[in-house]
């Protein structure tokens, strides 16, 4: 959630090459503490106090191994898993920590 919300708001935030999970998030040696601040602060107005308004991106992987996916539109068994995969109260969380 943090790493698609943080993208669309700020591009080249988060480390596109690198795998991320829900324990990290690789960010460039560049970004400062004001920067990813700044970035978040954007990201809950933009996508609400939970991230709700960004939809995770779901990899072609993950896809294939959905249940019945070729029966299903691309777009919608993406944002299927991406609803699945997303963590509202986890964002909520993360972001009311303070950053830096």
């Amino acid at each position: 959630m943090l790493a698609t919300a943080l993208s669309q708001v700020e591009p080249g935030l988060v480390d596109e090459l690198s795998q991320y999970d829900n324990r990290y998030v690789k960010l460039p040696g560049t970004a400062t503490p004001a920067a990813v601040a700044s970035a978040v602060a954007r990201a809950r107005d933009r996508f609400g106090a939970d991230l709700a308004g960004a939809e995770p991106k779901v990899s072609d992987e993950a896809l294939k191994q959905l249940k019945f996916a070729e029966l299903l539109p691309p777009d919608l068994a993406s944002h299927t898993l991406g609803a699945r995969s997303a963590d509202h109260d986890g964002a909520r969380l993360l972001l009311q920590r303070p950053v830096g």
